[in-house]
């Protein structure tokens, strides 16, 4: 052999300590998100590109962002929102009016290890949100028309209404749909 290598030798492995810290690394990623305040809140309704700006947050360091799929456990999600019982924290706080006092969850508590926040339901307490992180940037995301949201959110909504999501959601949407505005 003259010392250089063949195209038919197989790669090394990576180091030991690089397998050991891969399966984690979310985790750090996560935990390093934990102590930040929200610095982004998304105050556009459902179907008007709440999940192509939870993705464009995430690839410009605004990530990982709170959105629906987090709260329902959708796979791909990044978070731990549905196995921390989110789903029930914003139907307590939905019920409530928006109360977060007495609550048994806080907005720190809710966006723990997130860097925004889009789309249902979170979008429904947007004002709130500006309030108790009056650094973040709203961001408002819109449909081209009143009929297309519309379009899209029966669409949409027709596959998870009434699927026990909860009761003040299906209320929220009824009164979007029932609204002069739209």
């Amino acid at each position: 052999q003259d010392g250089t290598a063949s195209s038919s030798q197989t790669m090394t492995s990576p180091p030991h300590h690089l397998i050991r810290i891969l399966p984690v690394l979310p985790l750090l990623l996560l935990s390093s998100a934990a102590a930040e305040p929200l610095q982004v809140i998304g105050a556009g309704l459902g179907r008007t590109g709440t999940d192509s700006l939870r993705m464009a947050l995430s690839d410009l360091g605004f990530g990982p962002a709170y959105h629906m799929r987090e709260v329902l456990g959708v796979p791909g999600s990044v978070g731990d929102a549905y196995a921390r019982g989110h789903v029930d924290a914003w139907a307590e706080l939905g019920e409530a009016g928006g109360e977060i006092e007495g609550r048994t969850c806080s907005w720190d508590d809710l966006f723990q290890g997130y860097r925004s926040a889009v789309d249902q339901p979170s979008q429904v307490f947007a004002v709130q949100l500006a309030e108790k992180y009056p650094d973040a940037k709203v961001v408002l995301t819109v449909r081209s028309s009143a009929e297309k949201w519309h379009e899209s959110i029966n669409a949409a909504w027709c596959r998870f209404s009434k699927g026990g999501i909860s009761n003040w959601l299906d209320q929220a949407f009824y009164d979007y749909r029932g609204s002069e505005y739209f």
